[in-house]
């Protein structure tokens, strides 16, 4: 880290601000905002290379996560009322257009005559996401049966790996935690810069 830190200073990317007296250690800083705002473009828009692998499914979902707006987030969400679900499906084509070249198909299943379609889909990698926001209870159970069963919804998309995505500002209980095997809980703090997952068997992850 402090090799990629000294490159980073070389190049003129960060400069050096200020050494403390005690530990040794040097304080760096961007030299002005423009550098700031070109590297956090060049994170938010580097492209990662997809494989169709469990562990690849989970760094995407939480690469996508990640790219999406605090500020758009929070412009979307009603004080009261229903949550404005298809600004959140936005979001997250937009991350996943920002980081990936693989084809994608929004509300997928139009040639099925569907009741409902699923939100995103990657085509060569066979993934199916599913958004919903402030889920629980009943309606959680009827987003994730849209996958599990045989007569249901997504019962004719070819799937390799599928995920539903439940943006909330609620902590699951264990017992809806215990119930899906693959649903993420993503609780957002109240600016939505910080984003808890909460997923069955596994401890919660702070991103």
């Amino acid at each position: 880290m402090a090799e990629e830190v000294s490159d980073l200073i070389k190049l003129g990317i960060l400069i050096k601000s200020s050494e403390t007296t005690f530990s040794g250690l040097t304080m760096v800083a961007f030299p002005s905002p423009l550098h700031y705002d070109l590297v956090l473009y060049t994170v938010l828009h580097r492209q990662m290379k997809l494989d169709q692998t469990r562990d690849c499914f989970e760094r995407t979902l939480k690469e996508m996560v990640l790219r999406m707006s605090p500020r758009l987030l929070q412009d979307t969400t009603p004080v009261d009322g229903i949550p404005y679900e298809c600004q959140w499906q936005d979001q997250c084509c937009a991350s996943f257009r920002a980081m990936s070249q693989s084809p994608i198909t929004t509300q997928y299943d139009r040639q099925y005559n569907q009741r409902a379609y699923l939100d995103l889909y990657v085509n060569d990698l066979q993934w199916g996401i599913e958004l919903i926001r402030q889920g629980g209870g009943k309606r959680l159970e009827e987003y994730v049966e849209c996958f599990r069963s045989l007569d249901e919804r997504y019962c004719n998309i070819p799937l390799e790996e599928y995920a539903v995505l439940n943006f909330t500002n609620q902590v699951p209980d264990n017992a809806t935690l215990d119930i899906f095997d693959h649903v993420w809980h993503l609780v957002y703090n109240e600016t939505y810069t910080e984003v808890t997952v909460h997923r069955k068997d596994k401890p919660p992850a702070k991103w």
